[in-house]
């Protein structure tokens, strides 16, 4: 009886899941749950330390990545990502990946549900329904994409890109042409 309760229990389980795909996109890249909505693109690896200074005069020794963002006016922001932190934040709407490269195609909840208020007490977002299934309506029929690419080899991340952009940074980066994303 014990085996059965078990077995049900792990079907159960398993057919609650909400699987997105591949987790593992290589080079310690990843899908992390992100507590508003659904998955972030994540790091987590460590092949680097750093002191990180609290303000109070204490310091720790933290792990993590060192990761170049490039911004589409040339901006470059050099970062000390942590192991397990986000480095492109949900909606994450399509990956695909190789070897080489990550593709990521985001609906930026910030442009379709507004920033956030309230921060301190009850935080939620400024344009976001207040229920469920009218937010991921409004979610899903947006038209409001960006487009990252993200350089496993030297963990350059390029974003956010517009459709335009993303099609020329692929084609100057030498991204196989096997490897895209379908345009929704």
């Amino acid at each position: 009886m014990k085996k059965l309760v078990l077995f049900i229990a792990i079907a159960i389980f398993l057919t609650s899941c909400d699987f997105f795909g591949p987790w593992d996109f290589g080079s310690g890249y990843g899908l992390g749950e992100n507590p508003e909505y659904k998955y972030d693109v994540i790091i987590d690896r460590a092949d680097t330390t750093f002191y990180f200074d609290w303000g109070n005069g204490r310091k720790t020794l933290q792990k993590g990545v060192l990761v170049k963002f490039h911004r589409p006016d040339n901006k470059i922001d050099s970062l000390f990502i942590w192991k397990g932190t986000s480095v492109i934040s949900s909606f994450i709407n399509q990956v695909k990946f190789d070897s080489v490269f990550i593709l990521v195609d985001q609906k930026p909840l910030d442009s379709i549900w507004g920033k956030y208020i309230n921060i301190d007490y009850a935080p939620r977002r400024s344009n976001e329904p207040e229920r469920l299934d009218e937010a991921e309506k409004k979610l899903m029929k947006s038209k409001i994409h960006c487009y990252w690419i993200i350089d496993k080899r030297t963990d350059d991340i390029y974003g956010p890109l517009s459709w335009k952009e993303y099609l020329q940074k692929r084609k100057e980066l030498g991204v196989s042409e096997d490897l895209k994303l379908e345009r929704k």
